[in-house]
């Protein structure tokens, strides 16, 4: 008999089921499940209205734009008549050999950013198994060419971890979705063997201690990796034996920080000798507003977020892969949110790292990962982005000896960078002086971190906060970093503008603007501006609109000196 223990449950959203175009299931006239497949154009081996010729006499070709309505065939026909041709050519169009032909791979910005097409050339991660521990796998068509091991249900005390939840399956399909196989989307280490290991049921949630029971399973059945996308907020003895055990033989353990949007990681993310703590980043990079983040978070790695489409493709910027919404019997593929999205991105990898052998033990997987981040957010280890974003190849040229393979060309080491202001409005305008207007306000309506930011509404003209006097610690050059966002309602003419001053406020001079009806909208945006030879500083934000029912927003401001 089991003992009743403290709960764990998925760290995901489901924000976004995609009901249009390619990604939903039809059932046909007698009733039969199938996937929708795009109708997609082959793409063209060459350029269309360009040739590419070299003239007698000539040091090189030259491209030659063709006039409208011919085609290349009668442009190479005419060239190729003429005399002084040494030869006309189509100009042909090549192909990354890393890309895969997964028909919505294009989708799947989260995969291309964190260096993956460079790794592939590398690593597939051929004969690792990543143990996932979750809802269970259901192995749906784009399953069909992954590798498995036999798992466990911790659940139903079987040895058939179907996922009857979905979360379990989305997850499995980051970490090793058939890849090249001309059907749906890619997966990080697609030449990895799968173990599901089933420890929560129908609605995602399960016990501690089938966690710990899954976490000695996968340790004693040859698992190499281990993915958590779930957790909870208490700590368990009975919790870290089981990962101190699966660490000490050898497994690297990987587990979501959680979805609380927190100062804060979740068990058993927060296990920091045994475990690699994830936090989650959308498209811009920067750490999405649900994930947890605190003095335990190592990395970061795409979490995506659904109620903004940063990357313009059509859909909130998810992450992509096959599962189901009711029954395995109906799958589609689905746009997912949350550190349980981003998870499986650090698994992944770590079997790409483990299968080239560049680093085989927990310990040097996880150097492997920090060290080769991209480093985000304050210079160095920080408690919004642990180490940096991960990235795939940079992880593979990785080495124990505390050099890269290959070496990199030797560059001088960057400048000494010190955080020297920071603003999230947390706690107000205080630190912000306001003009007569005062126009401006702490709001929790949106935000980039934190709760709140700063907004600006009713009838502005011009009205403005203004920092305090920045210190910049001898220091005489600055990076300054934030987020703004206007709504859509912004009529032409409106605006917020952001203005430096490095005499102390004496003269300002304005270096971006948000302009209604012209620039994005709805949409968070992040600026970045770098000055140099200063001594003094201020920063400013204005905004001008009609009415209240229209407004923008400043958020997470940071000056880092150097």
């Amino acid at each position: 008999m089991k003992t009743l223990s403290k709960q764990l449950s998925i760290f995901c959203v489901i924000s976004l089921v995609v009901t249009s175009g390619v990604f939903f299931p039809v059932v046909n006239a007698q009733g039969e499940l199938r996937e929708a497949r795009e109708v997609r154009e082959v793409r063209a081996a060459r350029e269309e209205g360009v040739v590419v010729v070299k003239f007698h006499g000539s040091d090189r070709e030259q491209r030659i734009r063709l006039s409208a309505g011919e085609t290349v065939e009668a442009a190479l026909q005419r060239y190729r008549q003429r005399q002084d041709v040494a030869y006309a050519e189509p100009n042909y169009i090549a192909e990354a050999f890393g890309v895969p032909n997964d028909p919505y791979y294009s989708y799947q910005w989260h995969l291309s950013q964190i260096g993956l097409e460079a790794a592939w050339d590398i690593s597939t991660g051929s004969g690792a198994v990543v143990a996932v521990i979750d809802t269970g796998v259901a192995q749906l068509s784009d399953l069909a060419g992954t590798s498995f091991v036999q798992g466990y249900d911790f659940v139903n005390n079987d040895s058939n971890p179907t996922d009857d939840n979905g979360h379990g399956t989305h997850v499995a399909g980051t970490i090793a979705q058939s890849t090249n196989n001309s059907l749906g989307v890619a997966g990080v280490a697609y030449g990895a063997t799968l173990m599901p290991v089933k420890v929560l049921n129908k609605s995602g949630s399960g016990t501690y201690a089938d966690i710990a029971d899954a976490i000695r399973y996968a340790a004693d059945n040859g698992a190499n990796v281990i993915n958590m996308s779930l957790g909870g907020p208490s700590p368990a003895a009975y919790l870290q034996d089981a990962l101190q055990y699966a660490f000490n033989k050898g497994v690297t353990i990987v587990a979501a920080a959680g979805n609380d949007g927190q100062n804060s990681i979740s068990y058993p993310a927060a296990y920091n000798d045994y475990v690699i703590a994830v936090g989650a980043t959308r498209f811009d990079k920067a750490r999405a507003p649900y994930s947890n983040y605190g003095s335990g978070l190592d990395v970061v790695a795409p979490g995506g977020d659904t109620s903004v489409d940063q990357n313009g493709d059509g859909y909130g910027d998810g992450v992509l892969q096959q599962t189901f919404s009711s029954t395995p019997n109906s799958p589609g593929y689905y746009f997912y949110q949350g550190t349980s999205m981003a998870t499986p991105h650090v698994a992944g990898v770590a079997a790409l790292v483990i299968s080239n052998g560049n680093a085989q033990t927990p310990a040097d997987v996880r150097e492997a990962l920090q060290s080769s981040a991209e480093d985000l957010g304050s210079a160095g280890w920080d408690s919004s982005y642990g180490h940096g974003l991960i990235n795939a190849a940079s992880a593979l040229a990785w080495s124990s000896s505390g050099s890269p393979t290959p070496p990199p060309s030797p560059s001088p080491p960057p400048p000494a960078e010190i955080e020297v202001f920071s603003e999230s409005f947390e706690q107000g305008l205080g630190s912000w002086t306001q003009d007569s207007q005062n126009d401006w306000f702490r709001s929790s309506q949106r935000d980039m971190e934190g709760r709140y930011s700063a907004e600006v509404d009713g009838s502005a003209s011009n009205a403005s906060i203004i920092s305090s006097a920045i210190d910049l610690q001898g220091k005489t050059a600055a990076k300054i970093a934030f987020s703004w966002y206007i709504e859509r309602g912004l009529d032409s003419g409106e605006y917020l503008a952001f203005d430096i001053s490095t005499d102390g406020g004496t003269t300002w001079v304005e270096k971006a603007r948000l302009r209604g009806n012209q620039d994005p909208e709805n949409s968070w945006r992040q600026v970045q501006t770098d000055l140099s030879g200063i001594s003094n500083l201020k920063l400013r934000f204005r905004g001008t609109m009609s009415g209240s029912a229209e407004d923008a927003n400043v958020d997470n401001v940071k000056v880092t000196a150097y």
